[in-house]
C-alpha cells in the first residue's frame, strides 16, 4: 500500500468522481482508476462502486478509510472523525 494510493481514494471519496479527483490530482484518469484497483486487490475488498460517471464508496470504503484519511495531519475534520473510537479494530 503506497501513500499515493491512499491520497487518490481520497480525493475520488471526496469528490465521488474519479475524472474530477483526476484532475484535482494532475494526473490522467486511469491512472486514479488502476492505483484504486490495486489498493482494493491488496486489501480484498471493494472500495468503491460505478453509478454511471458517478461512483460511491461501500461500506468499508467509508468505514476503512474516511476515518483513517481524516485523520491525517493538516485534513479537516469530519463527522466521521468522532465516530472512530466507537469502531473496534480501527
Amino acid at each position: 500500500m503506497e501513500l499515493t494510493q491512499l491520497r487518490y481514494f481520497a480525493a475520488v471519496a471526496e469528490l465521488q468522481h474519479v475524472t474530477r479527483a483526476a484532475e484535482r490530482m494532475h494526473v490522467a484518469q486511469p491512472a486514479i482508476t488502476k492505483s484504486i484497483h490495486r489498493l482494493e486487490d491488496e486489501l480484498g475488498v471493494p472500495l468503491i462502486a460505478s453509478r454511471g460517471r458517478n461512483i460511491v464508496l461501500t461500506d468499508y470504503g467509508w468505514i476503512r478509510f474516511l476515518i483513517r484519511c481524516s485523520s491525517w495531519p493538516g485534513a479537516a475534520p469530519t463527522p466521521f472523525t468522532s465516530m472512530s473510537w466507537r469502531l473496534p479494530g480501527l
